[in-house]
C-alpha cells in the first residue's frame, strides 16, 4: 500500500503541506516520517526519496 506522506514527501511537500492535504496534524505527519525513515533505514527526506524513485520502492 502506497503511503500517502512519503508521497508527499517526494513530491517536494513540507510537513504543514503535507498534513494540510491529508487534514491531520503536522505532529501527524512528522509522527508517520520518523517511523517510517526508521524502517527504510535512512535519516532524511533525500534518502527517503532516493530510495523511493529510484528504487521502485512502493511509497
Amino acid at each position: 500500500m502506497r503511503s500517502p506522506i512519503l508521497m508527499g514527501i517526494t513530491d517536494g511537500l513540507t510537513n504543514v503541506e503535507i498534513a494540510d492535504r491529508l487534514h491531520i496534524s503536522e505532529k501527524a505527519v512528522r509522527n508517520h516520517i520518523s517511523h517510517r525513515f526508521s524502517k527504510l533505514g535512512v535519516h532524511s527526506r533525500a534518502q527517503a526519496i532516493f530510495l523511493v524513485r529510484d528504487h521502485g520502492l512502493d511509497a
